[in-house]
């Protein structure tokens, strides 16, 4: 069978010895998810590194781009999510997330566009890259659930009369594509429309702060203005299971003292066409859920949060019935607004729930599991056993084994479990394929087949996305 090819990033790109001149381009390809990307201005290697244009790299993994200067200084932006990653054009220093981090190559201005050492989005996204020497081509697969995701990004500037920036927006939307070889989900047509339509109304919220800005200019003078800024920015939580769980992540900057924020956190079910409120996902009638919410916040609070008082503990008891929640591929992160239960330095309180069978209503076992162990009932005195079709050997591990059930009546032919110990050996989306069959057949004809769809994380934990169960008769092409 087909082999899945899912090469998902690296910390740092190595390219042996070689030293070559920063305005060489040496026909350096890149592509993502397969795709080549196409630049305006070509990526280059300099001092053993890539160096990419960074507004077209970061746009296509999910970030938002913007430009900045301050003090005389260039600063290039990219957010996504509740991820920032900022760079000073020209400088070794990076910042992620409010941390500095130094870079052997420093970003370079040429030809009018940034250009970046790929090692910038594997620091600041989690990402990973592999560079194939022998064809000059970097290689960058995105991490992704059940469902590949295109991003739809886009910025407007509204300017004033003497062209002076007044309003900065920048925003993304995720368009959630239908699984290859699947029945249509309309769902996700659903999905994806209410995601456009909430983009759209991003958009003209910051669009009518055009006449306060105009005014803050007039106020202030030109030397004592900033732009007023709006960013809008998503994170797709999990998708596994026929769950997706998504949250959008909102930024203003409209000259008050302090930026302001907000997060609104969706989950859908995908196989029954519904978004799920919290009582869907964990056990307990509405009082039960919200003394839940209430000791969790309360006790997290307690240990962790020096100004924690009398107030806050009232404005939990309150908010109980507002807390929102999002679901990762293993946990239940309940959270709060900024400003909903306490001060602004608070920020988004929030506790998270590993999953359990006694909290959980839903099934969200098997994730980010140190091994996964797949037990499958045969008898192979009929002449067919589970075999091995088809794994991702770049990612996994598999050992294969079979136990005969115990049988005290002496009976020959009462079958037995077949066990295969899957572990996880290096980083990327992957799968793992089981047949039922008599591997004496030239046609190969199971009688039954098993895929489990996996993802194995940078620590080598494995999650299941999702299982294929097909107990129809499969044919198998011979593999030679």
């Amino acid at each position: 069978m087909k082999k899945f090819l899912s090469i998902i990033l690296v910390v740092t790109m190595f390219f042996g010895t070689t030293v070559v001149y920063g305005g060489n381009n040496e026909n350096v390809t890149v592509n993502i998810d397969g795709v080549t990307l196409d630049f305006d201005v070509e990526p280059v290697i300099e001092n053993g590194r890539v160096l990419v244009p960074m507004r077209t790299i970061f746009e296509n993994l999910g970030c938002n781009v913007s430009y900045s200067v301050s003090n005389g200084k260039k600063f290039v932006n990219a957010v996504r999510g509740d991820d920032y990653i900022s760079l000073e054009v020209g400088t070794k220093e990076m910042f992620i997330n409010g941390k500095s981090y130094s870079l052997d190559v420093p970003s370079k201005i040429i030809k009018g566009r940034t250009l970046v050492n790929l090692r910038v989005i594997s620091e600041g996204l989690g990402e990973k890259v592999v560079w194939l020497g022998n064809i000059k081509t970097a290689c960058i697969y995105k991490k992704h659930g059940l469902h590949q995701v295109a991003n739809v990004t886009s910025e407007k500037l509204i300017k004033s009369d003497d062209d002076k920036a007044l309003v900065k927006i920048n925003y993304s939307y995720p368009v959630i594509e239908n699984r290859d070889g699947k029945e249509k989900n309309e769902y996700l047509d659903y999905i994806n429309s209410e995601y456009k339509a909430y983009a759209e109304e991003f958009v003209k919220k910051a669009e009518s702060f055009e006449k306060d800005a105009r005014e803050l200019l007039v106020e202030n003078g030109e030397s004592n203005f900033l732009p007023y800024e709006f960013n809008l920015s998503y994170k797709i939580n999990t998708d596994r299971k026929g769950i997706i769980s998504i949250t959008n992540y909102m930024y203003y900057n409209t000259g008050g003292a302090h930026p302001n924020s907000e997060r609104v956190s969706r989950t859908f079910d995908l196989n029954n066409k519904k978004e799920l409120v919290l009582s869907d996902i964990v056990n307990g009638d509405n009082n039960q859920i919200s003394e839940m919410i209430y000791d969790a916040f309360v006790t997290q609070m307690k240990n962790n949060y020096d100004g924690f008082d009398d107030e806050i503990t009232e404005s939990i008891r309150k908010e109980t019935e507002n807390v929102k929640y999002y679901l990762t591929d293993d946990k239940l992160v309940l959270y709060f607004d900024v400003y909903q239960v306490g001060p602004y330095a608070m920020g988004y309180p929030s506790v998270e729930f590993q999953y359990s069978k006694d909290l959980f209503k839903i099934d969200w076992s098997k994730g980010s599991l140190d091994t996964l162990d797949i037990n499958l009932e045969g008898n192979p005195t009929t002449g067919y056993k589970w075999m091995l079709i088809d794994a991702d050997a770049d990612k996994l591990k598999v050992v294969e084994s079979y136990n005969p059930k115990k049988n005290s009546t002496g009976l020959v032919g009462v079958g037995g479990t077949y066990n295969f110990n899957v572990k996880g050996i290096e980083q990327g989306n992957c799968s793992i394929s089981l047949a039922y069959m008599r591997d004496w057949e030239s046609s190969n004809v199971a009688e039954k087949v098993v895929t489990y769809w996996l993802y194995v994380s940078k620590d080598n934990k494995i999650t299941v996305l999702d299982v294929d169960n097909d107990l129809e008769t499969v044919i198998f092409e011979a593999e030679s």
